[in-house]
């Protein structure tokens, strides 16, 4: 019964970390969209502290 679950938990390992290669690449692509959005965040913000102090 310890070699069935020893050889089961191999298999998902093996799934895992073909898992984890997918998830890697679908992270970066997350990251560079994310940099991208924070960026228009960042500038979206800087106008409007912009706005804030010319009416101040």
């Amino acid at each position: 019964r310890e070699l069935a679950r020893v050889q089961q938990n191999a298999s998902h390992a093996k799934r895992r970390s073909a898992g984890w290669k997918k998830l890697a690449s679908s992270a970066t692509d997350a990251a560079s969209e994310r940099s991208v959005w924070r960026g228009a965040v960042t500038t979206q913000r800087d106008v409007k502290q912009q706005q804030q102090q010319q009416q101040g």
